[in-house]
């Protein structure tokens, strides 16, 4: 058999066929030298989920993953997915695959990314990088393994586009179940990358006062709330999560319970910030125009 580069249609042929050509000319060789010889076929046969059938992987259980060293992590990645792209480890073993982000070891480099200067590529180019690397996965896996990319797709609003956002009950879901897809989605995630990434998810967790279990508040420097400045920066990310309503204290209580210590430690009460940040002249100014509308009829 030669290794060259084999020219086939591999996206029309049937999982059987893809099946018989691995038989007869791949047979007993690992992932590794298939993925040499014809990196096409390989990546056909990951994208349809037949790699653990065709090719054989010396796969750990999932928990024997957290005894093994970064050395070892390394070497088993270097024995069975060298050259392989990110996405293509997260199929052929998704176990794996979390280890691995679990201790950073992509940012040693694992696999390197083809492109860094995201700003001066084009739509198009952005989306090919997207297909190459990351095709199935969901936006906080990008996100987590490229930063940089997922903000720049984000800003070029090809979000929706390239990662479906799935259409989800969240009054149905369970604490559990949503404890659950918030490990899965949003580990590592801050307050407002949640919010921004799925409103739907954040407000349910609001709703159900879950979300300082599921996603702790940022930790703050030593007295930041002295600021007033830090408190309306805080009080603007909520007024426009309240539809540009001025919240209450129980509202605050339920997002941010540091901002309303913080509030209450350092300026008084929230009626005080309320007026010292100009809020309470903006609502006199409307309950003005109320009276003087009523006035008119």
């Amino acid at each position: 058999m030669s290794e060259k580069k084999s020219k086939r249609d591999w996206k029309n042929m049937s999982n059987d066929k893809l099946k018989e050509y691995c038989n007869d000319n791949y047979a007993g060789m690992s992932r590794n030298e298939v993925q040499k010889i014809d990196g096409s076929f390989y990546q056909v046969i990951g994208n349809r989920g037949l790699l653990n059938e065709l090719i054989e992987s010396k796969i750990k259980p999932r928990r024997e993953w957290k005894s093994m060293s970064n050395d070892e992590l390394k070497e088993y990645y270097h024995e069975n997915y060298a050259g392989m792209s990110r996405s293509e480890v997260a199929k052929a073993d998704s176990s794996f695959y979390m280890i691995v982000i679990e201790k950073k070891l992509f940012d040693e480099g694992l696999t390197e990314s083809k492109h860094r200067d995201w700003q001066s590529k084009s739509d198009e180019e952005l989306k090919q990088h997207y297909h190459d690397n990351y095709s199935g996965m969901n936006r906080s896996e990008v996100q987590k393994i490229d930063g940089s990319f997922y903000q720049v797709i984000g800003n070029r609003g090809l979000l929706d586009e390239l990662i479906e956002r799935k259409l989800i009950d969240w009054e149905g879901m369970s604490d559990e179940k949503l404890e659950e897809h918030c490990q899965e989605n949003y580990s590592g995630m801050s307050r407002s990358e949640v919010q921004r990434e799925c409103k739907g998810f954040y407000n349910i967790i609001l709703k159900r006062e879950i979300a300082d279990k599921l996603i702790p508040p940022t930790r703050k420097p030593n007295g930041y709330y002295q600021d007033i400045d830090n408190i309306q920066i805080e009080l603007e990310i909520i007024i426009k999560q309240l539809d540009g309503k001025f919240p209450r204290v129980k509202d605050i209580k339920k997002i941010s319970t540091g901002l309303l210590t913080g509030i209450y430690d350092y300026h008084g009460s929230l009626t005080t910030v309320k007026i010292q940040l100009g809020y309470a002249d903006k609502e006199m100014e409307v309950l003005k125009e109320i009276l003087e509308e009523l006035g008119d009829e």
